[in-house]
C-alpha cells in the first residue's frame, strides 16, 4: 500500500464535492439508459437460509454461488473477478473469497473473530472488515487477500462496523456508535497504518454502511437521520447531504455502480414482508425495483 496523505488534507481537498439538501421526487421513472454489470446480493430463496446470488444486468437469470452453510455480505472485487463475503459454515461468522463464478472458496480471517462485512481495497490486495476485539466491542481490521498479515485498525471497545475503503487505497471509512452519539451510529475514518482517526458526521439518529462513491468524493449510506431510513450521499467530510429517496419504507445498505451514476440499495417491498433490491441513479431519479427473484434479497454490491 503507498504512503497515504494527511487525512485532515484530503478530506479538504475531497470536500470540494458540493451537494443540496432538496428532496427527491417519488414518483417511479423510467431509466434512460440500460443496467449494465455484475450485481451479487445474498438471498434466503434457499430454503430459508442465506445464499449468496451472482445476476448479470440487466436481465440475466440469478444463480447461486454458494451452498454450505449460510453466507452473507458480498462484495465483488474491483477487477471484477471474486466476492469476498462472510460465513458461518465453520462455525462462528468468518471472512472467505471466492472467484465470481462461486469456485475456489477459501476462507481467509482466522476462526473464533466472528468477522463480518468484508470489502476490498482499491488495488484487490487487502480486505477489510469488522469482527470482534480482544479489548471488547467489535474493531475494523485489515488482512491481505490471501488470509496474511492481520491488522487491527481500531480499538473503541464499541462497535466500529460496516467498512468501505476509498479508492485512493489510503483512507477506510466505517460506523461507529462510541460516545458521545451512542447507541446512534456516525460515519469515521481511519488511514490503512491506523493513524488519523476521526468522526466526519453529526446527523441526528443513525447514519450507517458508508459506501465511497468510485471518485470518492462523497459516500451513499443509510441512515434515518429525518425519522424515517432513507439513501443519503453525504459529502466526503461528512458535512453536507443528498437526500436520494423518499418513501414509506425501509432503505438500507447501499453500493454504487463502477461508473457513479446509480446507487443500488435493499428496501422493503411486499407490505414489508420482504427486502429486495432496488437501484436509483446518483441524483435521486430513476428509481426501479429489479427483478432478482423471490424471498428477501438484501446487501447487493455491483461489479464491472
Amino acid at each position: 500500500m503507498r504512503r497515504h496523505l494527511s487525512l485532515l488534507a484530503l478530506i479538504v481537498l475531497l470536500a470540494a464535492f458540493t451537494a443540496g439538501c432538496g428532496l427527491f421526487n417519488r414518483g417511479v421513472e423510467v431509466p434512460e439508459e440500460p443496467l449494465t454489470g455484475t450485481l451479487v446480493f445474498q438471498s434466503n430463496r434457499a430454503d430459508g437460509k442465506w445464499q449468496i446470488f451472482k445476476m448479470e444486468l440487466p436481465d440475466g437469470e440469478p444463480v447461486q454461488l454458494t451452498f454450505e452453510g449460510q453466507n452473507f455480505q458480498p462484495r465483488i472485487s474491483p477487477d471484477g473477478t471474486k466476492v469476498v463475503f462472510d460465513t458461518d459454515r465453520d462455525g462462528g461468522r468468518t471472512i472467505y473469497v471466492m472467484d465470481i463464478d462461486g469456485s475456489n472458496q477459501r476462507r481467509i480471517s482466522p476462526l473464533g473473530g466472528d468477522a463480518r462485512n468484508a470489502t476490498w481495497s482499491p488495488d484487490g490486495e487487502y480486505v477489510a472488515f469488522h469482527a470482534r476485539a480482544p479489548e471488547g466491542g467489535w474493531a475494523v481490521f485489515i488482512v491481505k487477500a490471501d488470509g496474511t498479515e492481520l491488522k487491527q485498525l481500531t480499538h473503541s471497545g464499541y462497535t466500529d462496523a460496516w467498512v468501505s475503503w476509498h479508492p485512493n487505497g489510503e483512507i477506510i471509512a466505517f460506523s461507529s456508535n462510541r460516545p458521545p452519539h451512542n447507541p446512534n451510529y456516525q460515519t469515521y475514518v481511519i488511514n490503512v497504518d491506523g493513524t488519523g482517526e476521526m468522526q466526519l458526521t453529526s446527523w441526528p439518529n443513525r447514519t450507517q454502511r458508508p459506501a465511497w462513491s468510485p471518485d470518492g468524493k462523497s459516500m451513499a449510506v443509510g441512515s434515518n437521520r429525518d425519522g424515517q431510513w432513507e439513501i443519503y450521499i453525504d459529502s466526503a467530510d461528512g458535512k453536507t447531504q443528498r437526500r436520494l429517496t423518499n418513501s414509506d419504507v425501509v432503505k438500507l445498505e447501499p453500493a454504487w455502480s463502477p461508473d457513479g451514476k446509480w446507487v443500488a440499495f435493499s428496501g422493503e417491498h411486499d407490505g414489508g414482508q420482504h427486502y429486495t433490491i432496488w437501484v436509483v441513479r446518483s441524483d435521486g431519479k430513476g428509481l426501479r425495483q429489479l427483478d432478482v427473484g423471490p424471498g428477501s434479497n438484501r446487501y447487493p454490491s455491483w461489479g464491472k
